[in-house]
């Protein structure tokens, strides 16, 4: 990548994650866990990729920093980059997807949309992506509460 156009990138990438503040910062010295979470994603965009993979964008974020990372993963979207997310915090996919693939035991047992899925399971409308992955792995969350 030219220098001029990497300059640049660099500059965009920080300003997307807002670490434009800690360009010149040591990650190892000044960087908390959340920083480095960002810096991360900021890495990724360098390239402008067309598919951007991302593993749990916003493990060890505080709720202000995670809201900006979904804010930007939406934006990303909306702008055409694809974005392939595995997450564990079914809202937060909820939140972000248009298209599901649920594993479960190394074995994919759904793929399609959240309405798909719902009604797949039986759900009504307002059901959550965390109540329709419990209908198709069959657990009741009361009883597994419980145990």
């Amino acid at each position: 990548m030219p220098r001029k156009l990497r300059k640049a990138r660099v500059k965009e990438a920080l300003e997307a994650v807002a670490l434009t503040d800690r360009a010149g910062s040591k990650v190892q010295d000044f960087f908390s866990r959340g920083m480095k979470q960002r810096l991360h994603i900021a890495r990724r965009l360098l390239n402008d990729p067309a598919l951007l993979f991302l593993d749990e964008p916003t493990n060890g974020l505080d709720p202000e920093l995670a809201l900006d990372v979904r804010k930007f993963v939406k934006s990303l979207a909306q702008r055409g980059t694809g974005v392939l997310l595995t997450t564990h915090y079914l809202a937060e996919a909820q939140a972000l997807t248009d298209n599901l693939l649920i594993i479960n035991e190394g074995k994919n047992i759904f793929q399609g949309s959240l309405q798909e899925l719902r009604a797949h399971s039986s759900l009504p409308e307002h059901a959550t992506l965390e109540d329709a992955c419990f209908a198709i792995l069959g657990i009741d969350p009361d009883t597994k509460a419980d145990a």
